[in-house]
């Protein structure tokens, strides 16, 4: 009896996961959202899928070209504008003109998506300002956008704040600042879950695999790598040997060519059902990989993830790079 009891309670569990996934709250096209980051990638997507749903959409973008480009590639409801969210003079900039645009209207949502990449190299080739120029962006821009356009969230006493961490925010194995960033946003979005509640307001946080967009290009992160070489002094050089550096851009090129994803609105539908799903999730992970491999294998003890991570990477195509210092004679 207690068996089929338990089977009844999943099926009818993992039926209510199904239908709810396609409730939606009322009167979506009477809702404002903000995003950032909408020069290129997920915001530049996002913004156009906003607009085709009739929701009106705040666009930063980080320069004015940009800014015109989407402007002219959208309706009305779309208002893109500069904003970098390292620049505090941007962020009051915006928050006056939502102020005026708004006149007296609340915000439904803020989508913080403006992100940067870093190199995938050792940890001894990171300088401390690469690590303050990434958290700056990923993490503190985050922090800045919030505070400044919370209130406006808070006016309707309901919205949802939306993060675009990553899978490196749920399993990182790396000490290079995109992950590190990724980890704080992470954190920061939990205490804000908690902190916001009262407000009915709620914090999502969506963690795709790899996907076509420019934090994903392999010329970009050769170009990271071959920077971080550059600034190594010579000693270093001679450590790792300049074999060490081609095995490893090679490797990486090689691991984002193999396994990075074209299929941007995989991610889109995920921020649509966070912004406008009358049941959101918390979490939302995004692509196969994710879902069926990273995040298992996030739920492992450590020392086991420590065994595992190894061959995985070999199976993804990451080859294991000695250094020269490191190679036994």
């Amino acid at each position: 009896m207690l068996l089929q009891l338990i089977v009844v309670g999943v099926l009818l569990y993992t039926a209510w996961c199904y239908i709810s996934r396609y409730i939606q709250i009322q009167q979506v096209e009477r809702r404002v959202v903000f995003v950032t980051g909408c020069a290129t990638g997920f915001g530049n997507k996002l913004a156009k899928r906003l607009d085709e749903l009739g929701v009106h959409v705040y666009a930063g973008c980080l320069t004015p070209e940009f800014a015109d480009e989407l402007n002219g590639e959208t309706s009305d409801r779309v208002k893109a504008f500069v904003y970098d969210v390292t620049k505090q003079d941007t962020i009051d900039n915006a928050v006056n003109f939502v102020r005026r645009d708004l006149n007296g209207e609340p915000l439904w949502a803020i989508v913080n998506n403006a992100g940067v990449p870093a190199a995938l190299v050792p940890f001894d080739w990171t300088q401390v300002e690469e690590y303050q120029t990434v958290l700056d962006i990923n993490f503190m821009g985050v922090v800045r956008t919030t505070l400044a356009l919370l209130p406006f969230l808070k006016k309707g006493l309901e919205g949802r704040v939306v993060n675009v961490s990553s899978m490196n925010g749920r399993l990182n194995i790396m000490s290079n600042p995109y992950g590190i960033s990724k980890c704080a946003l992470e954190a920061l979005s939990n205490g804000l879950s908690f902190e916001l509640k009262p407000f009915n307001i709620t914090v999502h946080t969506l963690q795709p695999s790899i996907f076509k967009t420019k934090i994903s290009s392999p010329d970009v992160h050769q170009e990271l790598i071959e920077s971080s070489w550059d600034k190594l002094s010579h000693n270093m050089k001679r450590e790792y040997g300049e074999n060490y550096l081609k095995e490893k851009i090679s490797s990486i090129k090689s691991f984002y060519e193999k396994n990075t994803c074209s299929d941007l609105s995989k991610v889109i539908r995920a921020f649509e059902h966070a912004l406008f799903a009358k049941y959101p999730r918390n979490r939302y992970v995004v692509g196969w990989d994710a879902k069926f491999v990273l995040l298992p294998l996030s739920l492992l003890p450590f020392s086991i993830q420590f065994l595992l991570i190894p061959f995985m990477q070999k199976a993804a195509g990451l080859r294991d790079v000695v250094p020269q210092y490191a190679v036994k004679e």
